[in-house]
């Protein structure tokens, strides 16, 4: 393999074509692209703030599918690390007409305990509504009949 070495004379007009085309960038306006807007961030800082009324937050969740934000303000799980619960979404819907039957957690036989019941050899099921990013229909969680909402197929960002 043969490198052959470029004449003098081209490195010349490469360097001056470089030189120049740096001269006329220097010459032009500085200008943003047409889908940035410097102030934007402030702006969004503000509107988030007089959302959240000074809560504070364990982290902002997306949509997996098309990374809308979903939730502003919301508490990490105990014991499932990418799992949050939260008592408000946005961008979100709930399916009310195709309910999730869970079994009952711990928590639930525990009461029924202390009311001295009899327990029934089938557990009773909660009912959880999914929910769905309003933009791409992708299910990011449920919603229990607390009306508390449980985000689990989300992407948490620091809040």
């Amino acid at each position: 393999m043969l490198e052959t070495d470029p004449s003098p004379g081209e490195e010349e007009t490469e360097n001056v074509s470089d030189s120049e085309d740096e001269t006329a960038a220097a010459d032009l306006p500085k200008k943003h692209p047409d889908f940035y807007d410097p102030q934007l961030d402030d702006e969004d800082e503000r509107w988030v703030d007089t959302h959240r009324q000074g809560r504070q937050s364990d982290a902002v969740l997306s949509c997996p599918g098309c990374l809308s934000t979903i939730c502003l303000e919301c508490q990490a799980h105990a014991q499932y690390e990418h799992q949050f619960r939260a008592l408000d979404v946005i961008n979100c819907r709930i399916v009310r007409d195709k309910p999730v039957p869970m079994p009952a957690t711990n928590r639930s036989r525990k009461r029924s305990r202390n009311r001295q019941q009899v327990s029934n050899p089938q557990q009773p099921s909660e009912m959880f509504y999914p929910v769905l990013c309003e933009c791409c229909d992708t299910q990011v969680g449920v919603q229990d009949s607390d009306e508390i909402f449980h985000l689990y197929q989300v992407v948490a960002s620091s809040a």
